[in-house]
């Protein structure tokens, strides 16, 4: 008969140096979910006690309200601002950019339009219901510089916001050139 070894008691280690940085940082991501169940759970005297503790007896109601009637859930899905602007055409001879451009006064959607409209050598292809916009594989070969997606900025009230295609073969290049040498030319004539 055989006799099976005495198991091994292992040495119990400490913690490695990552689990000292990640629980501390944990408990300071959950800190406010924990405080804001808290606070919904007491009653309005409760809340506005410092520090704040557990409350003395759960009111479901609270929880309810602080959900339903505040404007707490709408805050948190909609507190993201994002305003996006995405093109992706492998194209060689165009160039293209998303402009943030600020103002010192708020301009309106309709005052970017009439003013891009009215710029020389621009030309406006913004109508977004009908999916009409500048793209880079759409530029090429044309004089003008194209501008569309106009749109007030959503996280500045003083912005607005834009896409901008020109073939820099054309207007980057030659046709600046001359446009150039005319307003010389027209200048000193």
């Amino acid at each position: 008969m055989t006799t099976l070894p005495a198991p091994v008691r292992r040495r119990r280690r400490w913690p490695s140096g990552w689990h000292l940085v990640l629980v501390p940082t944990a408990l300071v991501m959950v800190s406010p979910l924990v405080w804001m169940l808290l606070t919904s759970l007491s009653s309005r005297a409760e809340t506005r006690r410092f520090p704040a503790g557990l409350p003395s007896r759960l009111r479901w109601h609270n929880f309810v309200t602080a959900w339903t009637d505040s404007p707490f859930g709408h805050w948190l899905l909609n507190s993201a601002l994002v305003s996006g602007t995405c093109v992706r055409v492998p194209v060689i001879t165009t160039h293209s950019v998303a402009v943030h451009a600020r103002f010192s006064l708020p301009v309106s959607r309709e005052a970017a339009w009439e003013t891009l409209r009215a710029a020389p050598g621009v030309v406006l292809n913004d109508d977004p219901e009908r999916g009409e916009y500048p793209t880079p594989a759409d530029v090429v070969g044309t004089d003008p510089t194209w501008v569309g997606r106009v749109r007030e900025s959503l996280d500045d009230p003083n912005g607005i916001e834009f896409f901008v295609c020109g073939d820099n073969l054309r207007k980057g290049a030659a046709l600046n050139t001359a446009q150039i040498a005319e307003l010389i030319a027209t200048e000193y004539a």
